[in-house]
């Protein structure tokens, strides 16, 4: 693996224009943050970047460890805080290192299959986790966010649903998507219909993930354990899924990344 450090001045003319996420963002996004268009959020958060230091780079080399060996590179971008709850984020091909916020090798193996997938067509993982792609629908929810490592929610999937009023559970097509404050929802294909995904069989589909609903987030997830033997926010240590991790194989020899 190949890292390169950018420092504020690189950083801001690789950002010279704005990438996907800031070019998607929804009023909701803007209104939690505070800004009153995506150009006046972009023109803040190319402001906001420093320089690393030595000891900085030491310790994210450290966390990269377990996946030097990819044949790929990775951007590293120092920033004093986001806007996005300063959490670790992935723009373009770097991942975004937020000041204040503290990392670990499962957290930072995490973004690097962003990096991967944002390059490559890694969909097939999707389809292995039971995903299917389909149109993007608008979803009524003023607290609806953009994920910044996967700004489209395009991707379904059939959940057990539990409605509170008829005290029913069927199963349902569903799009995950995310809500303000860091709520994990589902919107019912072709209705309006929006529930939170403790609501849904979910969890049960997918003990290793506690983090995020997307089918990205939990490939990243997937993607941790395998190098590092640990996830980010659960605490399952022994987990085996072999059509997963064997078609990841499959496509990381595919592209040459291994």
């Amino acid at each position: 693996m190949k890292i390169e450090f950018l420092n504020k001045t690189q950083a801001r003319e690789y950002f010279k224009e704005m990438d996907e996420y800031a070019l998607n963002l929804k009023k909701s996004d803007l209104r939690v943050m505070g800004f009153n268009s995506r150009e006046e959020y972009f023109k803040s958060f190319k402001s906001n970047f420093i320089n690393f230091n030595i000891l900085d780079k030491i310790k994210y080399r450290h966390y990269l460890k377990k996946v030097s060996h990819l044949k790929i590179t990775v951007k590293l971008i120092k920033i004093k805080e986001t806007h996005d709850m300063d959490l670790f984020q992935t723009r373009k091909e770097a991942i975004i290192v937020p000041n204040l916020s503290k990392a670990n090798d499962s957290l930072m193996v995490h973004e690097v299959f962003h990096i991967i997938s944002r390059k490559f067509d890694f969909s097939k993982l999707y389809n292995v986790l039971g995903f299917k792609k389909c149109n993007e629908e608008f979803i009524k929810d003023h607290g609806l966010l953009t994920n910044p490592d996967c700004v489209k929610n395009n991707y379904s999937i059939n959940l057990k649903v539990f409605d509170k009023e008829t005290k029913k559970e069927n199963e349902k097509e569903c799009i995950p998507y995310l809500s303000f404050p860091f709520f994990k929802k589902v919107k019912l294909v072709g209705e309006d219909k929006t529930y939170h995904i403790s609501e849904t069989n979910f969890q049960e589909l997918f003990p290793l993930t506690s983090y995020l609903s997307h089918p990205e987030e939990i490939c990243a997830e997937h993607f941790a354990f395998k190098f590092t033997g640990k996830p980010i926010s659960s605490f399952i240590l022994d987990y085996e899924n072999k059509p997963f991790f064997n078609e990841l194989d499959n496509l990381m020899k595919i592209y040459n990344i291994i």
